[in-house]
C-alpha cells in the first residue's frame, strides 16, 4: 500500500477537563489530565483515518474514507462556548458508530474536512 500524506492530527481539547486544570495543584487529576489527552489521537490521511488509543497499550484501528456510512457531532453549550465535542463516525460495515470521538476540538470542522474528503474520494473512483 503507497504511503499517503497525513492530513491532520487531532487530539482531545484541554477544554475536555477544565477541571482538571483548575485543581492543578493536586498531582493526581494533572496526571488524569495528561494521560487522557495523550490517550486519543486522530489522524486523518487522504484516503483514511486512524486512530489510536493508549500510551502504554497501543490500540490501532483504520476506517477507509470511502466507507464512511455517517458522521454525527453532539455539542452541549458548555462544548459549543469552549470549541470541542463530540464526534460520532459510522462505517458501511457496522450496525452502530464505529468510532466514539469525545472532547475533540472544532467537531464539526473535522465532519466537514472528512465528508470533503470522502466527496474527493467518490469523485476519483468514478
Amino acid at each position: 500500500m503507497p504511503q499517503s500524506e497525513e492530513i491532520m492530527v487531532v487530539r482531545r481539547s484541554p477544554w475536555k477537563y477544565a477541571l482538571f486544570i483548575f485543581f492543578f495543584w493536586l498531582i493526581i487529576p494533572l496526571g488524569m489530565y495528561l494521560f487522557y489527552r495523550r490517550s486519543l489521537t486522530l489522524t486523518i490521511y487522504e484516503d483514511r483515518i486512524m486512530l489510536q488509543e493508549g500510551i502504554i497499550g497501543v490500540d490501532n484501528s483504520t476506517m477507509f474514507i470511502s466507507d464512511i456510512r455517517a458522521i454525527e457531532v453532539h455539542q452541549t453549550i458548555w462544548e459549543r462556548f469552549f470549541g470541542y465535542g463530540d464526534l460520532m463516525i459510522a462505517s458501511s460495515g457496522t450496525d452502530d458508530y464505529e468510532y466514539v470521538l469525545m472532547g475533540f476540538p472544532d467537531p464539526v470542522g473535522l465532519k466537514e474536512l472528512i465528508l470533503d474528503l470522502r466527496q474527493e474520494v467518490n469523485d476519483n473512483a468514478r
